[in-house]
C-alpha cells in the first residue's frame, strides 16, 4: 500500500500552493505519485512526466529525467558508446563499447569530454600479447601507468618493466639474473686469484 498513488483535493490550500510552487519552476502539477510526499508533473520546456516531491520543486532541486537520460546516451553515441545504465555512483555509468563490445565503468564528465578513457579490456588484451610476443607474462600494475609488473618465460624471475619498452621488444632484462652472472663472475674471479 506504501506504493500507492495517493488523491489529490484540488481546491484545498495545500494543493493551490503546490500548483504555484510548480508554475514558478516550469511545471504543471498533473496528479499524485506513488505517496504523500510525490506528486506528478510535466515540464514546459521539453513535456516529459515526471513524479518529484513537493519539496524539492519547493526548492527548485530537480531536473528532467528522460532529457539527462537523453543527454547522456547523445553524449555516449558521439564518442561509440552505448550508455547501459547506473554505475557505482552518481559520477559515473556503465557503458558498452561499441567497437569492441566489452563493457566498463565511466565517469560521465569523461564521456561528456571524450577524452580520458578507453577500454580497459582491450588495453589489458594488447598489454598480455606484448608482453607474450616477449617471453614475458603480464602480472599486474607496477608503480605507475608506464610500469607494469611481468613475469620473464625464461628465468621465472618477476620484475617492473616500461610498458613501452616491452611494446618495443628491446632494452630489457631480467635485473635478477643479471645480478646472479655478476655474482658468479665475481665469485670466479675471486677463485682465479687465489689460484696464482
Amino acid at each position: 500500500m506504501a506504493n500507492t498513488p495517493t488523491k489529490i483535493d484540488w481546491d484545498c490550500a495545500v494543493t493551490k500552493r503546490h500548483i504555484e510552487e510548480a508554475k514558478a519552476t516550469g511545471l504543471k502539477l498533473l496528479g499524485a505519485g506513488r505517496n504523500a510526499f510525490y506528486r506528478t508533473y510535466r515540464f514546459d520546456m521539453c513535456g516529459h512526466e515526471q513524479e518529484i516531491t513537493t519539496s524539492r520543486v519547493r526548492d527548485n532541486d530537480f531536473r528532467c529525467g528522460q532529457c539527462l537520460q537523453d543527454k547522456l546516451n547523445s553524449e555516449a553515441k558521439a564518442f561509440g558508446l552505448t550508455l547501459l545504465g547506473a554505475g557505482r555512483n552518481r559520477a559515473n555509468r556503465t557503458y558498452r563499447f561499441d567497437q569492441c563490445g566489452h563493457e566498463q565503468e565511466i565517469e560521465t564528465t569523461q564521456v561528456r569530454s571524450g577524452k580520458d578513457f578507453k577500454c580497459s579490456q582491450c588495453l589489458q588484451d594488447k598489454l598480455n600479447n606484448e608482453a607474450k610476443a616477449t617471453g614475458l607474462k603480464l602480472l599486474g600494475a607496477g608503480r605507475n601507468a608506464n610500469y607494469r609488473t611481468y613475469r620473464f618465460d625464461q628465468c621465472g624471475h618477476e620484475q617492473e618493466i616500461r610498458v613501452d619498452k616491452v611494446r618495443q621488444g628491446k632494452d630489457f632484462k631480467c635485473n635478477q639474473c643479471l645480478a646472479d652472472k655478476l655474482n658468479e663472475e665475481a665469485v670466479l674471479s675471486r677463485n682465479q686469484i687465489k689460484i696464482n
